[in-house]
């Protein structure tokens, strides 16, 4: 016998749930988790559809300077519960501490359990009534999600073309809201490209606006030591910058920061409800955290590493004609358009050893379905051609 078989309300819902996942399959928009199927073969020469962009989920010296660590401090697995009741650990303030002075940039910073938290909380913390935002139209889904969660109305929520300055500086220079926020990426996930940070910021100051900016996939690939593009602006301590530093790419673990003044860390332990009501992140996961930003000085070789792979695919990508996206980041997106072509190349890369996934709506537009190369340091030039020979038109 089915689960509640004799439910009508659960008979109604399984039924509405089924014929969901019909049609999503009818529009080949049906999604599914490799382990779904435990017999799966998953063994692949070369992955691309990862974010470990240096390779330090599985770096053995990582590993067992944070084994060492955990032996001698004694540290709970769990936390228990929210940092402001019984999850609050030392090792999670020492944390942000380590991370700020890192970065170099910002008074302090406030650890999350994760990005999606993290973009959830400022776009609930941001609100005022007299407060308009300027979000990207390519901006992630958490962020889009931080803003409709909170009580924006359409008047006070405006979205501005992908990367058009010309476009923000207009609906900027007609608001006449008090607080002006902008919100971006620094590097946009599907789409590998950047915005024009100087002139963002000349923006801020020409409109009396601020900056939220999402740094998932600079952070640990660009900056001084790994420390993101925001970093690397000119007199950037006194900039109205609010960083969010996603820690699951690079930086190879979990959570994310955001980054700011000191006054803004004790507004959302006050104010943001995805910190406020969630259990706070595992004392362990802060651990390695900790060294994985005390590795960040040392790892300049693999980021070298990186850049050169980057400009040689994109370089042949580009002689050979591959349909790429414009942009100089380590997130080159194939665009394919036709969602079947897409899953013939995916398979094609299978039967290669080569692990690449589809893009399809609806996190992308209908008729920009795309395969997502996700670079990273483990790849070498071999590996590049092996690549190239399965998009190579």
């Amino acid at each position: 016998m089915s689960q509640a078989s004799n439910n009508k309300s659960f008979e109604g819902f399984d039924a509405y749930m089924k014929e969901a996942l019909t049609q999503a399959q009818g529009e080949g928009n049906l999604r599914s988790l490799i382990y779904d199927n435990l017999d799966s073969p998953t063994e692949f020469d070369i992955d691309l559809s990862h974010n470990d962009y240096l390779n330090l989920r599985s770096f053995q010296p990582l590993k067992d300077a944070v084994f060492k660590e955990l032996q001698d401090l004694h540290l709970p697995f769990g936390s228990g519960g929210s940092r402001l009741l019984g999850g609050d650990q030392k090792i999670l303030r020492q944390l942000e501490q380590e991370f700020v002075k890192w970065l170099g940039c910002y008074e302090d910073a406030l650890y999350f359990p994760s990005g999606y938290a993290a973009n959830e909380a400022i776009g609930q913390a941001i609100f005022t009534n007299d407060t308009e935002v300027f979000s990207d139209q390519l901006n992630h889904a958490s962020i889009i999600d931080g803003l409709r969660l909170s009580h924006w109305t359409r008047d006070q929520k405006k979205i501005f073309r992908h990367n058009d300055l010309n476009q923000l500086s207009e609906l900027l220079a007609a608001s006449e809201a008090t607080i002006k926020c902008i919100i971006t990426e620094s590097i946009f996930s599907m789409d590998g490209d950047s915005p024009r940070l100087p002139e963002l910021l000349e923006l801020c100051q020409i409109h009396n606006a601020m900056l939220i900016l999402d740094e998932a996939h600079a952070i640990g690939v660009y900056g001084k030591n790994g420390s993101g593009l925001a970093s690397e602006l000119t007199n950037i301590e006194n900039a109205p910058i609010i960083g969010i530093y996603p820690c699951g790419k690079a930086l190879a673990t979990q959570g994310a920061f955001v980054a700011g003044t000191i006054t803004l860390r004790k507004y959302l332990i006050n104010r943001a409800r995805s910190f406020i009501y969630t259990t706070a992140p595992s004392p362990w996961m802060a651990l390695a955290l900790k060294n994985v930003i005390k590795l960040m000085p040392d790892l300049e070789e693999r980021r070298v590493h990186l850049s050169k792979i980057t400009n040689f695919m994109r370089s042949e990508f580009k002689r050979l004609g591959v349909a790429c996206l414009d942009g100089d980041s380590h997130i080159v997106p194939v665009i394919v358009g036709d969602q079947t072509k897409g899953e013939q190349i995916v398979e094609k890369a299978r039967e290669k050893g080569i692990a690449c996934r589809l893009i399809r709506p609806p996190t992308v537009a209908p008729d920009s379905c795309r395969i997502r190369i996700s670079l990273h340091a483990e790849l070498n030039f071999e590996s590049c051609h092996r690549i190239i020979e399965v998009f190579k038109p």
